[in-house]
């Protein structure tokens, strides 16, 4: 059993998948900015794509919060 399905309440559930979500992006911005290969393109789309990530994850948190 994971640490995330121990745990009994799904606001606690939510708070704890918010806050690997965070770590995930914070790690993925210090992975681009680390290499300084990457172009602006390849940087733009990184950005477009966590944007879009970020913002569909405040969604599903706002249902979920609202309805437990």
């Amino acid at each position: 059993m994971s640490f995330i399905q121990k745990m009994k309440s799904r606001k606690n559930q939510l708070i704890a998948l918010l806050i690997l979500h965070a770590i995930l992006l914070i790690w993925s911005y210090g992975y681009v900015v680390a290499h300084q290969g990457y172009d602006g393109i390849s940087l733009l789309a990184i950005a477009v794509l966590a944007a879009a990530t970020l913002y569909s994850f405040i969604k599903l948190l706002t249902y979920y919060w609202d309805k437990y």
